[in-house]
């Protein structure tokens, strides 16, 4: 499941950045377009980490990228003023929780490949 995801996400990445919104009107809601998409992929993605490896820290970080993308959100509506801010707390949140989610993922111990606890 994580590396078609992590192929997914680094094609939107590329899209991204790949659109300089300051060209013309065709740029802009290219870059648009494909900055929520990379956007909600993200979340889905941090989604699915936090519901795969349970941890209290997944969730204070998944509430703190949420939390940024609304900033985001209601920055590009022109509500408020602060869109660098919120994409850069979204991105370094989903950052935090991608590489700890992940790094927890692995570290699970499988039942398969464990020795049962005998009594001494």
């Amino acid at each position: 499941m994580l590396g078609p995801a992590l192929r997914v996400l680094a094609a939107l990445l590329f899209f991204d950045l790949a659109t300089p919104d300051t060209v013309d009107g065709f740029f802009y809601t290219a870059h648009v377009t494909a900055s929520v998409l990379l956007f909600l992929f993200e979340l889905l993605l941090a989604g699915a980490l936090v519901v795969s490896v349970l941890r209290a820290r997944l969730v204070v970080l998944l509430g703190l990228q949420f939390s940024a993308g609304l900033v985001a959100m209601f920055s590009q509506l022109g509500v408020i003023r602060y869109l660098s801010v919120g994409i850069l707390v979204y991105h370094v949140a989903f950052a935090a929780l991608l590489v700890s989610g992940v790094r927890d993922l692995v570290a699970e111990p499988r039942p398969a490949l464990t020795m049962p606890a005998y009594p001494n």
